[in-house]
């Protein structure tokens, strides 16, 4: 209850038995030096010079109940990037890998039929 990473409670639980076991799994707070490279990476994100050497596809696999990271900020780039596509998993939440087995389906779905291209 009020968990905003998964629907799946059973894999949850089993990631917070596994950093109990063992705490330098666990994600600890972010560093200076990732704060300073994640808001560079977003500055040339936003720069259409950038963007418009982007000629890789891209997929982008966003989930509907996502309460971490910006939605909007993600179908913004998407609509940026010349090879972009955008799939939402409305039934997923931020981490679509320790979802349901059903969302994960969809998601590797997805993943599979971009990677064969």
């Amino acid at each position: 209850e009020g968990n905003p990473l998964t629907h799946d409670g059973a894999r949850f639980q089993r990631t917070h038995d596994l950093i109990a076991r063992e705490p330098r799994m666990a994600l600890g707070n972010p560093t200076f030096a990732w704060i300073d490279a994640a808001f560079t990476s977003i500055s040339r994100l936003k720069d259409p010079a950038i963007i418009a050497q982007i000629q890789q596809p891209v997929l982008i696999i966003q989930t509907g109940q996502e309460l971490i990271v910006s939605n909007a900020a993600q179908e913004w780039l998407c609509r940026e990037l010349p090879n972009a596509r955008l799939v939402e998993i409305v039934e997923a939440k931020h981490e679509i890998l320790n979802e349901t087995d059903a969302v994960r389906a969809l998601f590797w779905r997805e993943a599979d039929a971009f990677l064969a291209g």
